[in-house]
């Protein structure tokens, strides 16, 4: 039964239900592609960590993902969607190695971190601290291993949380339109998505409760 998310914008809700208006009401199904995205994603880490440095290294990575319980677990979650947690490593990995320098190499860097992030944030807001920091990583990595200067790295560094905050922004807009069926505001709604924010992460104040209830 599909129902419209309140938490998030809710992508993933969206997919699956074309899907079942195409015949595929199976849940199994749903689960078994939510798996096939994050066995892909594997695959793509494999990939590149074998063509930069060397079969054994990719093997040993995609192991740590492999062989995780947490991982396995949730490797089919339609809500958590776990394949999206790891698209903007996989845009740092790949493009964190091209010249630091050059202008339309940073051009596609900071579009395809929109767009990853966004992909993110539109299925759920969860985790994106630890997303953001696991994205710095290779950026970091590639700067020691080419020698390449702290400004440069800065440079990328700064495409990379500057890319997160414009998907941010943009996920927020597309959410609080959706909201906006019942004739609310957007700022209604943002203030509604925020209300909700604070229930669900820091806040157990009767008040923040009743609100979003």
């Amino acid at each position: 039964k599909f129902e419209q998310y309140k938490s998030s914008y809710g992508l993933q809700l969206h997919l699956f239900h074309y899907l079942e208006i195409f015949g595929y009401k199976n849940i199994n199904t749903f689960h078994g592609i939510t798996a096939l995205l994050m066995s892909s994603v594997v695959g793509i880490f494999f990939y590149l960590l074998s063509r930069y440095f060397s079969i054994a290294s990719a093997l040993i990575f995609s192991a740590t993902l492999i062989l995780s319980p947490w991982i396995v677990v949730f490797a089919r979650n339609l809500y958590w969607v776990p394949a999206t947690w790891f698209v903007p490593m996989i845009i740092s990995m790949y493009y964190s190695r091209s010249n630091f320098a050059s202008k339309s190499s940073n051009i596609k860097f900071f579009i395809f971190f929109i767009l990853a992030y966004l992909l993110k944030m539109l299925c759920g807001y969860e985790y994106l601290t630890t997303i953001f920091i696991a994205s710095c990583v290779p950026i970091v990595f590639n700067m020691s291993l080419e020698k390449y200067g702290i400004k440069l790295c800065m440079i990328k560094l700064s495409l990379n949380a500057i890319s997160m905050l414009v998907a941010f922004f943009l996920a927020i807009s597309i959410h609080a339109q959706s909201l906006s069926q019942d004739g609310s505001s957007s700022l209604d709604n943002i203030e509604r998505i925020f209300t909700n924010a604070k229930v669900r992460t820091r806040t157990l104040n009767p008040s923040d409760i009743n609100k979003l209830c």
